[in-house]
């Protein structure tokens, strides 16, 4: 529940930015995770609006979308206990990144089995054996 809501004021139509950052979403009543969606909120509200007077309104979506991510990743780093190990996914640090499965020389990347110059489906390399 957001300070209008607890306030209880009136609840006026949310903004794109509001929206985007789900402002009102915050379980643990965490301050900082109010200030930082209220910020990016905020950011995401001016993109919006200056878009139709600039020539680039792809780079004002794709600025939207990295901001989006940052207040994920900021929100992250407030809610997690002190001194929490980072989460490391399943066979280390390469594992699904690159030089691992689905990563850039891994199974189904660029180099790998199905990418680009791998041996995958419908590469060279698959047909001459198959």
């Amino acid at each position: 529940m957001n300070q209008a809501q607890q306030a209880g004021t009136p609840q006026r139509p949310q903004t794109k930015g509001e929206f985007l950052v789900r402002l009102s979403f915050n379980p643990s009543s965490n301050q900082r995770v109010d200030d930082i969606k209220r910020r990016v909120a905020d950011l995401l509200d001016d993109i919006e609006r200056w878009k139709p007077e600039h020539g680039d309104p792809r780079a004002g979506s794709e600025a939207q979308t990295l901001l989006e991510t940052a207040a994920m990743f900021a929100v992250k780093m407030v809610t997690t206990p002190a001194g929490a190990a980072p989460a490391q996914p399943p066979g280390g640090a390469s594992a699904g990144g690159f030089g691992g499965a689905g990563g850039a020389s891994g199974a189904g990347g660029a180099s790998g089995a199905g990418g680009a110059t791998g041996g995958g489906v419908g590469s060279q390399q698959g047909r001459a054996h198959g």
